[in-house]
């Protein structure tokens, strides 16, 4: 019987997702994006779950979510320049920081 094989590279992006859904995967994929965006990330996972505490299932990208945003749109991800608030406060506040 000829059984159909997904290619490898759609086994690994598979495997990438399913990571993606852990806590430490939401942890490094954050710390990704702040690498990405030339921002320094220096919170451990342990500091970073402890930080979300009981709103870790509130995350999210909607516009009433939690996210992790750096008070005054400036300088690194660490303690003591976090804060916890919405998506869409997170939007405006970057708008009112560019003007």
């Amino acid at each position: 019987m000829n059984e159909v094989k997904a290619p490898k590279w759609e086994a690994f992006l598979a495997r990438q997702r399913e990571k993606q859904r852990t806590p430490f995967g939401k942890y490094t994929s954050q710390k990704g994006h702040a690498k990405h965006r030339g921002i320094e990330f220096n919170l451990t996972f342990e500091e970073w779950m402890d930080w979300w505490g009981d709103d870790f299932d509130k995350r999210g990208r909607g516009k009433d979510d939690l996210v992790m945003a750096r008070i005054g749109d400036t300088g690194p991800y660490e303690l003591g320049n976090i804060k916890k608030i919405t998506f869409s406060e997170n939007r405006r506040e970057a708008y009112t920081n560019k003007s």
